[in-house]
């Protein structure tokens, strides 16, 4: 009976501790869940989101305030270029202008002599004098008409125009090989002839401007200038000198 007494207690003592692991593995396989655990990994994660994004942003911000800066470097630098190129310019054209020698005015020919005519004797019972031919009128220019330059090819002559009274006028030339202008004003019977700097003491209220440059601007033309004819005289290095062709003025009115 004994051995059967520790039998039983032993089959006892094996099945407690049965019973007890088991518990226990229970627990371990079950454990407590915290209601606010997932809540809370949402949260963080969207944190870590919402940081990544405005890390994003703020180097995106100032790469972009880096370009900002160095475009406004690049501009200033340009801008100061230019400006140094400019006062270059400005400085040279000054300089050329300076260096440019007035130019030499050309002798005045003698007007050719008038051929002397003989008139023919009339077969007539009673002979009758001839009367001598008049000779043209000789103009008072002194350029006009000349030519000495064998370099100067004019290409362009002034056109005529036609103004109101009052009005304005533009006269152009172009020729190759011509260093220095100066226009002027000739009659119609190409007689008289009138500087464009003085050109106000003949003809009152009348200005002119570019007497010096390829192209005229005539200011405020009277009805007394009507028939009168704008003439450039060009010369060139060698103090040739070359009149261009007149542009016409028809003024109405």
């Amino acid at each position: 009976m004994s051995r059967r007494k520790s039998k039983d207690y032993e089959d006892e003592y094996e099945y407690e501790e049965e019973d007890d692991y088991e518990d226990e593995d229970y627990e371990d396989d079950y454990p407590a869940r915290n209601p606010l655990k997932p809540f809370v990994v949402v949260l963080v994660v969207l944190l870590l989101l919402l940081a990544a994004i405005i890390g994003l942003l703020y180097f995106r911000l100032q790469a972009a305030n880096t370009k900002v800066e160095e475009l406004s470097a690049n501009l200033t630098t340009a801008q100061t270029e230019i400006n140094n190129l400019l006062s270059e310019r400005t400085a040279a054209a000054a300089a050329a202008a300076a260096a440019t020698p007035a130019p030499t005015a050309a002798p005045t020919p003698e007007p050719p002599a008038q051929p002397e005519t003989t008139p023919e004797p009339l077969i007539t019972p009673e002979p009758t004098e001839t009367p001598e031919p008049t000779p043209a009128p000789t103009p008072r220019s002194e350029y006009i008409g000349i030519s000495t330059s064998a370099t100067i090819n004019v290409t362009k002559n002034p056109q005529p125009v036609t103004v109101k009274a009052g009005g304005n006028a533009t006269f152009t030339v172009a020729a190759d090989n011509a260093t220095w202008w100066a226009w002027r004003f000739v009659s119609p019977d190409g007689i008289d002839e009138v500087i464009f700097d003085v050109v106000g003491q003949t003809f009152n209220g009348v200005t002119c401007t570019g007497g010096h440059t390829t192209t005229l601007t005539v200011n405020n033309i009277p009805a007394e200038m009507n028939g009168w004819k704008a003439v450039c005289l060009l010369w060139d290095a060698a103090g040739g000198l070359k009149a261009s062709e007149g542009g016409t003025i028809t003024v109405e009115g």
